[in-house]
């Protein structure tokens, strides 16, 4: 869901397999698996995976206002039977950690706002990223209706001065619980590091 802060606009980097080299994003490459989306923070560097079988959207993402999307492989962004979204808000000088709690309560009352007060809410326990910092995370489901926002997820750290936001979005005929694993295993991949670090990692 979108926010108050000013959501960034991105310079993002591809970054390939190997640690060390990297490239600037040329509008006419073909995103793969290979590729990594790289941004930098304030004080942190963040690195986001694509899920096995998935591929990185920029520009058509950003024009529905995410900061970027991984949608399979095989199908184009507008017809896809699956999403996952990223944002990065940025409110310059004020740590993240201080804000998250009150970020993640705003953002889920803007969902039950947009969705109806049937939504159901659920924490998840225990989701991780790589580096095995706590990633509050939440399934979301309606008693009554199909809900294509399945699952939302945030980090913010003592480090940062940036909240990332992650939502994972399917079509009917997707399995949700395919979904949600594939969801679970991108956030364990997601990285954020200090400055300068990337190439030890």
């Amino acid at each position: 869901m979108k926010k108050n802060f000013a959501i960034l606009t991105l310079l993002w980097i591809l970054l390939l397999s190997f640690a060390g080299i990297s490239f600037t994003k040329d509008q006419d490459q073909e995103f793969t698996d290979d590729n990594v989306a790289f941004y930098e923070g304030k004080s942190l560097d963040y690195v986001v995976y694509p899920p096995r079988g998935f591929k990185l959207i920029i520009d058509e993402a950003m024009g529905d206002g995410y900061s970027m999307a991984f949608i399979p492989d095989s199908q184009d962004y507008k017809n896809t039977s699956a999403l996952i979204s990223v944002n990065i808000f940025s409110n310059a000088g004020t740590r993240r950690s201080d804000l998250l709690d009150q970020f993640i309560v705003e953002d889920t009352a803007e969902m039950r706002d947009f969705y109806g007060d049937e939504i159901l809410i659920r924490p998840v326990d225990s989701v991780l990223n790589f580096h095995n910092e706590i990633l509050p995370t939440f399934f979301l489901d309606d008693k009554e209706d199909f809900l294509p926002h399945v699952m939302s997820s945030y980090y913010g750290s003592a480090d940062s001065e940036e909240i990332l936001t992650f939502e994972l979005h399917i079509g009917e005929s997707y399995p949700r619980f395919e979904a949600e694993k594939i969801f679970i295993d991108f956030l364990r991949q997601f990285k954020a590091l200090k400055h300068g670090t990337l190439g030890d990692r």
